[in-house]
């Protein structure tokens, strides 16, 4: 995010004055077994990724069931349903 900040700034114009950005999520382009989604978090050093159960069947995945949970900052800590294993994800176009 600070890396697109960086190169908005370098594509200003003389003269062109601050705008207010419009906040909210970025979305990245993904395929997961080659059918289309949408990612709004990607972190490229994570161990694993996350997806709704219902984004999950609607891509067919197969998963094996998981006990455990994930917690994130500011929220409660939340069910994890299954985990997929070895399936091709690819970002952007």
């Amino acid at each position: 995010m600070g890396a697109l900040k960086f190169l908005s700034s370098l594509q200003k114009k003389v003269g062109e004055t601050n705008k207010p950005v419009e906040r909210g999520l970025m979305y990245v382009d993904t395929w997961i077994n080659q059918k289309p989604t949408k990612s709004i978090m990607v972190d490229s050093g994570a161990t694993h990724n996350f997806i709704t159960e219902a984004e999950a069947k609607r891509l067919n995945l197969h998963w094996e069931k998981d006990a455990g949970r994930m917690k994130v900052v500011n929220s409660a800590a939340r069910p994890i349903i299954g985990l997929v294993q070895r399936t091709m994800i690819r970002l952007g176009g």
